[in-house]
């Protein structure tokens, strides 16, 4: 079997004023890691590379333990701000 040979197709666009031409089966230059600024590095790296790795125990008192210190906190701040009212 012989690969499908890839014609290079053309979408013409137009948005307001602005129209243009989209070609397919070109090559976009892939950005490199090192131009990826520091921010976004760090992002994937710490907040979402562990994502989904911790215990399954851990993660259950997590989501027993969460609403109830939510609910606790509220509770403690309506107290502080009720007192300063006074």
């Amino acid at each position: 079997m012989e690969p499908k040979q890839q014609r290079e197709r053309e979408i013409t666009y137009h948005i307001g004023w602005k129209r243009g031409v989209i070609t397919s089966n070109t090559r976009q230059e892939v950005e490199p890691a090192a131009e990826i600024p520091w921010v976004h590095r760090f992002n994937r790296a710490f907040v979402w590379g562990h994502a989904g790795t911790y215990p399954m125990g851990m993660m259950l008192a997590l989501l027993w333990i969460f609403p109830i210190l939510t609910f606790t906190c509220t509770l403690w701040l309506i107290h502080v701000l009720s007192m300063q009212s006074h």
